[in-house]
């Protein structure tokens, strides 16, 4: 979706990402037991991650990467972005009332052959409760056994079940 947003200084364009979630019966324990989503800018890449726990234990992933606007990879393989906690409260699943992650480490398994992997770490959390937390970071990424990095930010969020 492209929304244009009137300035001062006149119109500008700029990408906007609206995500609507939608079921057909109550959101925490009956349908999702943990939630981590979230996109992030670095470099020439825009990455999109998703990767849930259901209620049967099942583990769902989703996966999005372009570079320069064009889409890489877009996926709901099983494993194509596996999201993991690292530092301060780690556990995964997260159970409910927990502390905050320091950040996650997001491997996507396969863009255009090679694994690119991403460490996004929060500097703030403008939305702490003890099921949802939504995240401002940092994203630092690589492609796995290159040199090149990748620098940007990121918006994601965890929602951890009761």
């Amino acid at each position: 979706m492209t929304r244009y947003v009137i300035l001062e200084s006149g119109p500008l364009r700029s990408p906007a990402h609206d995500v609507q979630n939608w079921s057909d019966r109550p959101f925490f324990n009956d349908s999702v037991l943990s939630w981590y989503w979230g996109h992030a800018s670095l470099g020439p890449y825009s990455i999109v991650w998703f990767d849930a726990i259901d209620t049967e234990g099942t583990e769902h992933f989703s996966s999005y990467v372009a570079r320069d606007g064009e889409v890489l990879t877009a996926n709901c393989e099983d494993s194509t972005v596996v999201a993991r906690p690292w530092g301060g409260e780690d556990t995964y699943p997260p159970p409910a009332g927990t502390e905050v992650p320091d950040g996650f480490i997001l491997t996507f398994a396969d863009v255009e052959g090679r694994e690119f992997r991403v460490n996004v770490t929060t500097f703030a959390t403008p939305v702490p409760n003890s099921l949802y937390n939504r995240f401002i970071g940092t994203a630092e990424g690589s492609f796995a056994g290159e040199n090149e990095t990748f620098v940007g930010v990121a918006s994601y969020e965890q929602f951890k079940a009761a």
